[in-house]
């Protein structure tokens, strides 16, 4: 964890103080995605909150967004069958509402779960409709995701020089966003490609 982490953290839990209603379920699920990564568990609480409480006040967004901050801690904790669960509800829902941006990032975090699993096909079809949301709306950090989520699946299956091809698109793309830790770990992957080759 970093400061500007820690401080985006710190200012989510305070909002929880300050908002009621659906706000107060917005910065729930805010917490809940942000705190996915390192904290899985506490994050799936936080998301368990924000769906019945979205349920109690109709809020089919709130669900949305609960049901994928779930699907991410399943992820992470392994929970693969209930992360597909919550992953298709969540896609369902954001399908209906047209919220392209968390349909997106819903797809690549469908993707990540189906390649645990072994399901190639099913990976690389929800990668790929990831990546062709995240261009239609201009996202081009969900795009290098994409990218380099697909590069992975090619490097495993031993498709070297695919994998490469799509590892150096996303790679192009974290250049131009000066996103460092991205950058970092596509230059590994690269590396891991070319040693593989």
């Amino acid at each position: 964890m970093n400061a500007t982490f820690d401080t985006t953290i710190t200012g989510l839990e305070a909002k929880l103080f300050t908002t009621e209603g659906t706000d107060k379920i917005d910065v729930l699920n805010d917490l809940a995605w942000a705190l996915g990564y390192q904290h899985p568990a506490r994050a799936f609480t936080l998301g368990t909150d924000a769906c019945e409480q979205s349920e109690l006040l109709a809020y089919p967004k709130g669900i949305g967004y609960a049901e994928r901050a779930m699907a991410n801690c399943c992820w992470r904790l392994t929970d693969y069958a209930d992360g597909l669960t919550h992953i298709a509800r969540a896609i369902s829902i954001f399908e209906t509402l047209d919220e392209r941006s968390a349909l997106a990032s819903s797809f690549n975090l469908l993707g990540l779960i189906h390649d645990r699993l072994g399901n190639v096909a099913e990976a690389f079809a929800a990668h790929f409709k990831s990546l062709a949301l995240s261009q239609e709306i201009h996202d081009a950090f969900g795009e290098a995701m994409s990218l380099t989520n697909i590069g992975i699946i090619y490097k495993r299956l031993g498709e070297y020089f695919k994998s490469l091809e799509f590892q150096l698109l996303s790679l192009h793309i974290y250049q131009s966003l000066h996103h460092e830790r991205s950058l970092s770990q596509v230059h590994a992957n690269i590396g891991r490609s070319w040693l593989s080759d």
